[in-house]
């Protein structure tokens, strides 16, 4: 008689913690980033400084195939001398996000050492990058106001 009244409070405590899971699964979920709504919020915050890149620039630069992106945001400098950048990249799963993020990783830290005795006012704008990723989205923002870019690619996170 025992048995059989914990094995009921056994089964309603699964329930439960079930439920609880179901429940909190869309907050626990990760988020999708609208690329869209990001390119018009970023197109308010460009300078002429900047001029948008294009696949072809993206495959030549850190070597990221069409293949393994859904969207991407690139914004580049018009100079070469100048490092500043805005590159969002919506990969199609992350598996090809973590083998693109290491090359991508090896060309900015070549960029790094390249300009570290050249330019001291580039060299620290580039300490100071965003390098993260969200998801399945890699960020990674050269610019004097790249808190304020980072706050307006993460609020277009749904």
């Amino acid at each position: 008689m025992i048995r059989g009244k914990y094995s009921r409070i056994y089964i309603i405590e699964i329930l439960f913690v079930v439920l609880i899971f179901i429940l909190a699964y869309p907050f626990l979920k990760e988020k999708e980033l609208n690329i869209e709504a990001l390119s018009e919020d970023i197109n308010k915050l460009i300078t002429e400084d900047y001029k948008k890149g294009t696949i072809e620039d993206l495959r030549k630069i850190y070597g990221v195939s069409t293949n393994d992106i859904d969207n991407y945001i690139f914004y580049k400098s018009n100079n070469n001398m100048n490092p500043k950048e805005i590159l969002v990249l919506n990969f199609k799963d992350v598996d090809l996000l973590k083998a693109n993020k290491e090359n991508i990783s090896k060309v900015i830290d070549n960029k790094k050492s390249s300009f570290k005795d050249y330019n001291a006012d580039a060299y620290s704008l580039l300490e100071s990058s965003i390098f993260k990723t969200k998801g399945t989205s890699l960020i990674y923002i050269v610019s004097e106001d790249n808190k304020n870019i980072e706050k307006i690619i993460n609020k277009q996170f749904r």
